[in-house]
């Protein structure tokens, strides 16, 4: 899981060192990354970032159609309006851990895969850690999630559902 974060990492600030070197400090990049875990099954495990210049930087790990790194470019129209969401979701007053034990858990199911979420803007870096099986994380949050995979199209790495 570390040399998993690692990679993110890796791959998120070239794309950022890329663009900022290169851009006008009005075009400074953002950035946000999801990154699925290991389930009890056959979860897809991968990390998808979009960067607001419409960069799209997906690593796949297991129960991906296509494992190792990837990339893509879209619109950058619609990755600063991703990145938009963020904030009209109030994803920075989220709680960082939704995880078994802790208050912001609530009841816990067993089994379910962690996925983390982060946002990183030349200002900011906030990262929310959930296990799906803690019922009192934020409906918003799981919808972010979504948005991230659509927006930034990782179903052409997945397998067929």
């Amino acid at each position: 899981m570390l040399r998993f974060l690692a990679l993110v990492s890796v791959c998120a600030c070239s794309a950022h060192q890329r663009a900022t070197s290169t851009d006008t400090a009005a075009n400074i990049v953002s950035a946000v990354t999801l990154v699925r875990g290991a389930c009890f099954g056959t979860c897809a495990q991968y990390s998808l970032t979009v960067s607001s210049n419409g960069d799209v930087v997906f690593v796949g790990f297991a129960h991906v159609r296509t494992r190792g790194l990837a990339r893509a470019h879209i619109s950058p129209t619609a990755a600063r309006a991703l990145i938009a969401r963020f904030t009209e979701a109030n994803f920075v007053d989220m709680w960082e851990q939704y995880l078994a034990g802790q208050t912001s858990c609530g009841l816990y199911a067993t089994d379910a895969p962690i996925v983390e979420l982060s946002l990183v803007t030349p200002t900011l870096y906030k990262k929310v850690v959930q296990d799906y099986g803690c019922s009192s994380a934020p409906s918003v949050l799981r919808e972010l999630q979504a948005a991230v995979d659509a927006t930034g199209e990782s179903s052409r790495w997945l397998p067929a559902r």
